[in-house]
């Protein structure tokens, strides 16, 4: 019972620390803090914005054309609607894909071109240096396996 227990807990507190939400901070320009310029997260990361002043005063966040990599295409988030961004997008390759957004302290105060970006689904790929040559063999025609102990033709 004990074990059963500590395991319980042990998933618990994993559990909740896997969900909490990085945090953008807006400075009282209205820009993010130079720290969140371009936030990496992963697929299922969270993202929480919040101005530096504290918590009463006004942001807004606008992802760019309308694309967002959060859930149910969610682009737009201020201080007195959503403030938490879920990320759902799932880069199609192996690199990051990048999401610009806009950042100021009303709807209509120009702002600055922060990102977040959506870390790929997969190890970085090979240099053309690092890789192996590929061994080309006739076409219809299978590659010959070696046969083991073989003395070769003179």
């Amino acid at each position: 019972m004990t074990k059963l227990l500590i395991a319980f807990v042990a998933f618990s507190a994993s559990a909740l620390l896997a969900q909490k939400p990085d945090e953008v901070i807006i400075e009282d320009s209205g820009d993010v803090t130079t720290l969140d310029q371009f936030k990496h997260l992963k697929t299922k990361g969270k993202v929480h914005w919040v101005r530096n002043a504290g918590p009463n005063e006004a942001w807004f966040v606008r992802f760019a054309n309308n694309v967002s990599p959060c859930q149910d295409g969610q682009h737009e988030f201020s201080s007195t609607g959503v403030t938490e961004c879920v990320i759902t997008y799932i880069c199609p390759h192996l690199e990051e894909c990048h999401f610009p957004y806009v950042s100021s302290l009303t709807l209509n105060s120009p702002g600055n071109d922060p990102e977040i970006i959506v870390d790929g689904g997969g190890p970085p790929p090979v240099p053309p240096a690092q890789r192996r040559p590929r061994q080309s063999t006739p076409v219809g025609k299978p590659a010959a396996k070696p046969v083991p102990n073989a003395v070769p033709k003179q």
